[in-house]
C-alpha cells in the first residue's frame, strides 16, 4: 500500500502542469471515484471507516458520495475449563452483524486556483446487532449468561471539506463535520448460577434511545476518479 501511495503521488506531482491545461476538459468526462482515507503520509486506508466510499460527480459543481460498511462476525470457542480435577468444555459463541449505509451531497461554492471549498450532507441509516452466550464453571456452581443488543440509529452528516486537485483524476481533500443522529437500542441479558441444591437467576430486558450531537473527526481524503 505504501508503495502504490507513493507512486500515485509521484505521477499526480509529474503530470500536474499538464492536467492544469487539460483539467477542464478532462474533469468533465470523470465521473466516478473511489475515495480513500490518509492515515498518515504513507497509509490509505477505508474512508471514514467505510467498506467502500464512491463519488459520482453530477457536474462539476455537485456531486454525490455514498457510503456502504458492512462487517459480519462469528466466534464460537472451543476452551477446556478445569476446576481442581473437573474438566468440561462449555458452549460459547459471539455473534456481530453490523450495516451502515448513507448518501451524501457535494457542492462547490468556492474555488481558488486548483482548491475547491465543499459543503455538503445526507442521511445515515445503520444497524448493530450484537448477541454473546457463554458458559463458566467454578467451584460448587456454574455460571451461564447470555447478552443481547440490537442498535438501530439513523441520522444526519453536515460536512464542510477543502479538496485540492493533484491531477486530472486525483483530489487531496480534508474534511471535518457534524453529525446528528437518534439511537434506539433493544437490549435482553441474563446471567444464572446454578448451585448443586438451587438456581439463582438474574435478568434485564428493556430499551435504550439517545440523541446525539457531536463533531466528527478530521478526515484526510485521497480521490482517484475515473
Amino acid at each position: 500500500m505504501k508503495n502504490i501511495f507513493l507512486l500515485i503521488v509521484f505521477v499526480a506531482l509529474f503530470n500536474q502542469s499538464y492536467a492544469q491545461d487539460s483539467c477542464s476538459h478532462k474533469c468533465k468526462e470523470l465521473k466516478h471515484g473511489i475515495q480513500f482515507q490518509v492515515t498518515n503520509i504513507f497509509n490509505l486506508t477505508n474512508y471514514g471507516g467505510y467498506t467502500l466510499a464512491y463519488r459520482y460527480q453530477i457536474t462539476r459543481n455537485s456531486g454525490l458520495r455514498f457510503g456502504v460498511y458492512t462487517m459480519i462476525a462469528n466466534d464460537d470457542y472451543d476452551i477446556i475449563q478445569q476446576v481442581d480435577s473437573i474438566f468440561s468444555n462449555p458452549p460459547e459463541s459471539a455473534d456481530n452483524f453490523n450495516l451502515k449505509l448513507s448518501v451524501q451531497y457535494l457542492h462547490r461554492v468556492l474555488n481558488y486556483n486548483d482548491f475547491d471549498l465543499l459543503v455538503g450532507g445526507g442521511p445515515f441509516y445503520s444497524i448493530n446487532n450484537i448477541e454473546s452466550k457463554n458458559e463458566n464453571l467454578y467451584i460448587g456452581y456454574t455460571y451461564k449468561s447470555t447478552y443481547k443488543n440490537n442498535i438501530t440509529s439513523f441520522g444526519m452528516d453536515l460536512l464542510l471539506a477543502v479538496e485540492y486537485r493533484l491531477a486530472s483524476n486525483v483530489a487531496l481533500s480534508g474534511e471535518y463535520g457534524i453529525v446528528i443522529s437518534s439511537e434506539s437500542a433493544d437490549l435482553e441479558e441474563s446471567s444464572t448460577y446454578n448451585y448443586e441444591t438451587y438456581d439463582q437467576v438474574r435478568s434485564q430486558i428493556g430499551t435504550r434511545d439517545r440523541l446525539m450531537i457531536r463533531g466528527s473527526n478530521v478526515s484526510l481524503g485521497l480521490t482517484i476518479f475515473f
